[in-house]
């Protein structure tokens, strides 16, 4: 082992070998995940599955299989990557954003929101997670139009459409984009991304009244 692993590793692999024996479990293994020094001195990361050798009362030696963690680490370290600069957007969009799953029934749960939508709406994630999100902030008169996107959403469609909705500061207009996406077995997830558009509906409302005069 000292040919591939540092002296420290060679003694933390020679301890769990001490305690398999003394288990007295001669089908026990144990999963070691350390670093090896390859052919052309590389190191890699590496799992080792260390198991006794089988044999009658005495010690026989032991029996490891090695497998090359390296496309693991690699592939664990760039969605690590994709998440934070995800999750630096997610929480640094000036836009409302709110993050749902469709639940059975087509309504949209709430998994989180952030900062922006709890400016706007006045509800921080602890409040809204895991409830409908429609219940909060979808005025009773655009409940058909809600469940209209709701039904867009279910059926992976990304939708862009002007909405009104209830705020912390009373009705606003907002453009809103709903983009549907699969997560497997756990079903149609969605973003809903609000844009404050209240000031140009204003000021269009206003420009057409100068018309008309």
């Amino acid at each position: 082992p000292r040919e591939i692993l540092s002296d420290e590793e060679t003694k933390r692999f020679e301890s769990t070998i001490r305690d398999l024996w003394h288990s007295g479990d001669e089908g026990a293994s144990r999963r070691l995940e350390t670093e090896a020094v390859d052919a052309d001195g590389v190191r890699r990361p590496i799992e080792v599955e260390v198991s006794l050798y089988p044999t009658g009362d005495e010690f026989a030696g032991t029996v490891g299989v090695v497998r090359d963690r390296t496309e693991l680490v690699e592939t664990r370290e760039r969605l690590e990557t994709q998440r934070n600069r995800f999750q630096y957007l997610f929480d640094n969009l000036p836009d409302a954003v709110v993050e749902g799953r469709l639940n059975d029934e087509g309504r949209p749960i709430v998994r989180d929101v952030n900062d922006a939508f709890t400016d706007v709406f006045g509800y921080d994630s602890d409040a809204v997670k895991g409830e409908s999100l429609n219940e909060f902030i979808l005025p009773e008169e655009d409940r058909e139009q809600g469940r209209q996107l709701d039904r867009k959403a279910a059926e992976g469609e990304v939708t862009n459409r002007e909405v009104r909705r209830r705020t912390a500061d009373g009705f606003r207009d907002f453009l809103f984009r709903g983009i549907p996406y699969e997560r497997g077995d756990d079903g149609t997830h969605s973003f809903g991304i609000y844009t404050d558009i209240t000031t140009q509906k204003e000021r269009e409302r206003r420009l057409e009244v100068l018309n008309r005069v």
